[in-house]
């Protein structure tokens, strides 16, 4: 479903603006760029099949600096989300990324640009649950993480005119993982864990980009 919204809103932009004459390759060596991703906002306000909560959108927003074919870039992202139950359980969540990297572009149409790069991504979370237990017990359980990797990405864009650009990329690396988790009840428990794995990232997010 993901990915039919993305193709068919490529095709929309495109056909909006097939007319106009665009200029591609910036006229600015040093010309920077600032992307937002757009792909929730279109998922949950254009979908009837994602019921409305509270949670704030999944966001990602990415810089990005051009010179001489390659672009450093700094991306940042997260979500938080609270739910309080009508018998006063509160359930809290939030992540916060960090992505630093480079890119390397190279133009392969028109309106098209390919690129390749590679990012040092950090993240955390934290999570919390209050309630009470059969015994009237406040309870207070938590846990949080933190993570370190490295990936290799590739991506594909398309310029709307010389100002605006819709992206999208895939990636693929590893990760090395701490969680703790803990409750604060009369039976107190405690547990940590390390772990290291690779993750990909499917190619399912539509970034709008706007170059200054």
């Amino acid at each position: 479903m993901k990915n039919i919204t993305i193709i068919l809103l490529s095709i929309f932009f495109g056909n909006v603006l097939h007319a106009q004459d665009l200029i591609v390759e910036p006229t600015n060596l040093d010309e920077k760029q600032i992307g937002v991703n757009i792909t929730d906002f279109f998922l949950t306000f254009l979908s009837f099949n994602n019921p409305p909560d509270n949670s704030t959108p999944s966001i990602l927003i990415l810089y990005k600096k051009n010179k001489n074919g390659k672009r450093k870039r700094y991306g940042f992202g997260g979500r938080i989300s609270w739910l309080k139950q009508p018998d006063s359980d509160i359930f809290f969540s939030s992540r916060v990324n960090i992505n630093l990297g480079r890119e390397f572009v190279r133009k392969i149409g028109k309106r098209w640009k390919a690129y390749v790069g590679y990012e040092t991504v950090l993240s955390g979370t934290y999570s919390e649950v209050n309630f009470e237990n059969f015994d009237d017990e406040k309870v207070k359980d938590f846990s949080r993480s933190a993570s370190i990797g490295w990936k290799a990405l590739v991506g594909l864009e398309y310029h709307l005119n010389d100002r605006l650009s819709l992206l999208t990329e895939t990636s693929y690396g590893v990760s090395f993982n701490y969680a703790l988790n803990k409750s604060e009840n009369s039976f107190r428990k405690r547990s940590e864990s390390y772990s290291a794995g690779t993750f990909y990232t499917a190619p399912t997010s539509l970034i709008l980009s706007f170059y200054f």
